[in-house]
């Protein structure tokens, strides 16, 4: 089952899996238009980490 993503819930907590990390940022970014530095400020990591995990979901390394 698909987890519905929200902005004002982010993955910060360690229920969340890498994939779920990674997608939740690809969404805000390709589907809801935050910018990598906003999405790195909401979960107090890098931009460089954002960047990481978009280009996972990019390349389909989830899909499957």
């Amino acid at each position: 089952m698909r987890r519905t993503f929200s902005w004002s819930e982010p993955p910060t907590s360690g229920r969340w899996t890498r994939e779920e990390f990674d997608k939740w940022c690809h969404e805000m970014r390709e589907r809801r238009g935050y910018s990598v530095w906003a999405i790195a400020q909401k979960l107090g990591v890098s931009e460089s980490r954002v960047l990481s995990a978009i280009e996972r979901v990019r390349a389909g390394r989830y899909d499957g």
